[in-house]
Parts: structure tokens; sequence; C-alpha cells
């Protein structure tokens, strides 16, 4: 009988990836702001911090970074893995099935496939 792997779900923002310098770089390119990317890491809601500088929606915000940021390998092509993730992630997949979670927009699984495909090529068996 063939032993069912278990399933293993991870973070794709914060987790399996460094994300945060390029959404402050998107940020502060986009509204000439002054973000410093460790805000990101005790503050997670980018409008509050984007609210800091200057006054904006949450939908208009969330809307352009979704349009602009979220669904752009360009603003991603120079993201990176945590240190030790493809170490951890690639051995797993013999045992587990790998998920990628993530509170992104849809817009935004263009880039979860391609740095997933960068990094652990068929390593990550869906996306949610």
């Amino acid at each position: 009988m063939k032993k069912q792997k278990r399933h293993l779900f991870m973070d794709f923002d914060g987790l399996k990836y460094n994300t945060f310098p390029y959404f402050t770089k998107y940020y502060n390119n986009k509204y000439g702001i002054n973000i410093k990317e460790e805000e990101f890491y005790f503050e997670k809601d980018a409008c509050v911090l984007v609210n800091k500088h200057i006054k904006i929606s949450e939908s208009e915000l969330y809307g352009a970074c979704g349009r602009e940021f979220l669904n752009s390998i360009d603003w991603h092509k120079d993201v990176r893995p945590y240190e030790g993730m493809v170490d951890v992630v690639n051995p797993l997949i013999n045992e587990w099935l790998m998920h990628t979670v993530t509170a992104r927009q849809f817009s935004g699984i263009n880039t979860i496939e391609y740095l997933n495909e960068k990094y652990v090529p068929g390593a990550i068996n869906k996306i949610h």
C-alpha cells in the first residue's frame, strides 16, 4: 500500500519569500513617501503605513497595488527566498504535498507561480 502524503501549507509573503523590501519600494515610488522596510515587520497593514504619510482609501491603495505590483513579474524578479527556504522545502516534497497560502489578491497568482518555479520547481502543489 502506497503511503498517502500529508499536506503542508506555507505562507508566501514573510515566510517563504522576503517581499517586504519590494512592497516598500513600490509604495515609496508610487506615492512619493518614505516608509522604512522595518515598519512592515511591526505593522502588516500597508494602508496603515501609507496613511501615516498621505491619506488614501483602502480600495484605492489595494486596487493600485493589485494592478501594478502584485501582478507584476518585473516588480518580483529580484525577490529572493528567505535563507534556507529552498534547502528546507525541496527534501519535504518526498513526504508532503506542499501548498502556498497567501492573502494576496487572485491577480497576483502569476508572481507566486513565477517565484515558486524559479526557486523550488515542481515542489509546490497548489496555491490557496
